[in-house]
């Protein structure tokens, strides 16, 4: 029988919270461990992209968010814990937890001095590399290439970066109506359409109204003068 999700992360959400006490009262470091704590980073990221149009009464993403932090910094201690030689099972996922971590945390001085402190064959391999080549798009404010990188994540890598994407399209249109700003200049739609990772004109075209900017027949024209945040 099908079930709201709300209804199952309210129920699965207390209970995870109280294995996660239980085990740090325990200082548990082993498999079973690892295994819980990546099925709970699993587990809030999944509710995150299914539950992030709810009203915050059924669904609040900072509460998630802050038990999503809490969760996956436990899981990377407990893979520092034994090294990579010591039990092979306890670092299969690893990468994959890493690149979710840096593209969470995107820009973030302390993810980003984690990641660096990484075993070099962590940090060569693709998921890694790919999380690291973003953060660094966004830190070149290079967003072409910014959202060419995140076509190419999984659903879960995107539901950790998703917090981070509409404040990244927003400064892409502000760096836009700047660079642009001309009366003679007219920007395609469904260029910026595909610039900014959005599948729907009509997403882009709400959200270039709400700042000020002008749209019409198709086109996109930017004024310094007529963006407000």
């Amino acid at each position: 029988m099908d079930r709201d999700w709300a209804v199952i992360y309210e129920f699965v959400f207390d209970r995870l919270r109280a294995v996660r006490q239980d085990m740090v009262i325990q200082s548990l470091t082993n498999l079973d461990t690892v295994y819980i704590l990546e099925e709970c980073v699993r587990f809030y990221l999944t509710s995150m992209d299914r539950l992030r149009s709810r009203p915050i009464s059924v669904f609040d993403p900072t509460i998630n968010n802050t038990h999503l932090q809490e969760v996956i910094k436990q899981l990377l201690v407990q893979y520092d814990a034994v090294p990579p030689g010591g039990t092979k099972a306890m670092h299969q996922n690893r990468t994959e937890f890493e690149s979710i971590y840096l593209l969470f945390n995107l820009n973030h001085n302390e993810a980003l001095y984690h990641f660096l402190s990484l075993p070099s064959d962590i940090r060569k391999q693709e998921v890694c590399e790919r999380a690291w080549q973003i953060n660094m798009a966004a830190i070149d404010h290079n967003y072409v290439r910014l959202f060419r990188l995140l076509n190419q994540l999984s659903l879960l890598e995107y539901s950790a970066v998703h917090r981070h994407v509409l404040p990244l399209q927003c400064n892409t249109l502000r760096r836009m109506n700047t660079a642009y700003s001309s009366k003679a200049c007219k920007f395609s739609l469904s260029e910026l359409c595909a610039m900014i990772g959005h599948t729907s004109s009509q997403d882009t075209t709400s959200l270039l109204v709400s700042h000020g900017v002008k749209v019409t027949d198709g086109c996109v024209s930017f004024f310094k003068s007529s963006w407000r945040e």
